[in-house]
């Protein structure tokens, strides 16, 4: 019959319209912001994960291009 997330949006729906007195078309808008801030959000997670990762490749290749730099000293020519 009807999802728990469909039931979820007809409580807001019943908020925005009696507690708040928003009209259908407030209703309407509120949704579609709402979902667009949720989607929002996630692309945001996606990049900071993909960034770190990035990040991490790059940590990992600096580690690989280290070299360990020891001066040789040279014999004393006195």
């Amino acid at each position: 019959l009807y999802s728990e997330a469909d039931v979820e949006r007809l409580r807001i729906i019943g908020r925005l319209t009696s507690e708040l007195g928003l009209n259908l078309a407030g209703v309407e808008l509120v949704l579609r912001l709402e979902d667009e801030l949720r989607k929002a959000h996630a692309q945001i997670e996606r990049l900071q994960a993909q960034l770190r990762q990035e990040v991490q490749k790059v940590h990992k290749q600096y580690r690989r291009d280290l070299v360990v730099y020891r001066e040789e000293r040279l014999p004393d020519r006195r």
